[in-house]
């Protein structure tokens, strides 16, 4: 295997050139991306979705979009309602019972 980490750190190390220092650590803009916002408008098209891509809101994953829309929909002491058995991130988007 020796010759797998000579391999593994030519390539770390070829990765390492190439990246942008000064923007490594940067946060997103809060809006996300513009090209990404554009992007995903674009995709929504192909499923006859006409969006503006200053509409979209990227978020980090699908509890991060749950609890936006939950705080969107309700605000802060809003109350939702869900079946017994339901998905439980949701619930932890939702905050206490």
């Amino acid at each position: 295997m020796i010759g797998g980490e000579r391999l593994l750190a030519r390539t770390l190390t070829t990765i390492a050139h190439k990246i942008d220092a000064a923007h490594l650590n940067l946060y997103a803009p809060l809006a996300g991306h513009e090209e990404h916002r554009r992007l995903l408008a674009r995709w929504l098209e192909t499923f006859s979705l006409a969006v503006d891509p200053r509409q979209v809101i990227p978020t980090a994953g699908a509890q991060q979009a749950i609890s936006l829309a939950f705080d969107l929909a309700c605000g802060p002491d809003g109350v939702i309602l869900t079946e017994r058995l339901t998905y439980l991130p949701r619930s932890h988007c939702a905050g206490p019972p």
